[in-house]
């Protein structure tokens, strides 16, 4: 396997219950066992949150992104690095929307194509506020919204206690 790709799963909220059967499932895809160092997600009662740095193939990111949507009470983001002159890549997942992928650059700006632009202008049909709707889509808005309060809970928490679930 080409291990020329690396990123991060940031799981922003795993429920206690699903935290060992959650990194199991990460390691399947992954190939190998990672470390995670639990600590409390303060924002979501009974939950908890982790980063996992990663490497692996240029579909691992793609894979475990799918494979954690599964899981519906799951928030999280996996972030796969551009390398080898293909662009970077961000999965979101928040349970009441589904899963959001975009392409990134390198300094993690959302990567919008011409063609993408000019469908959201022709879905918009020159109304401003439908015009706005489909630029937030495109731009991931309500995913990052969502998942925002989880973020500044996570930076937060370095003073929590953590734990690691083997």
């Amino acid at each position: 396997m080409d291990h020329a790709f690396a990123g991060s799963v940031l799981l922003h909220s795993v429920p206690r219950g699903i935290l060992r059967p959650c990194l199991s499932t990460i390691a399947r895809e992954l190939g190998y066992e990672p470390t995670a160092a639990w600590e409390s997600q303060p924002r979501i009662v009974g939950s908890f949150r982790t980063e996992i740095q990663w490497v692996g193939s240029a579909d691992t990111g793609a894979a475990v992104s799918a494979t954690l949507a599964g899981w519906r009470e799951i928030w999280f983001e996996v972030i796969q690095h551009a390398a080898n002159g293909s662009s970077g890549s961000r999965w979101m997942y928040v349970p009441s929307l589904g899963i959001r992928h975009r392409h990134v650059d390198e300094f993690g700006n959302f990567v919008v194509g011409e063609q993408e632009l000019l469908a959201a202008m022709q879905q918009a049909n020159d109304g401003a506020f439908a015009l706005r709707r489909e630029l937030q889509n495109l731009l991931a808005h309500h995913w990052e919204i969502a998942l925002e309060p989880l973020r500044v809970a996570d930076a937060a928490s370095d003073k929590e206690q953590k734990f690691r679930a083997s």
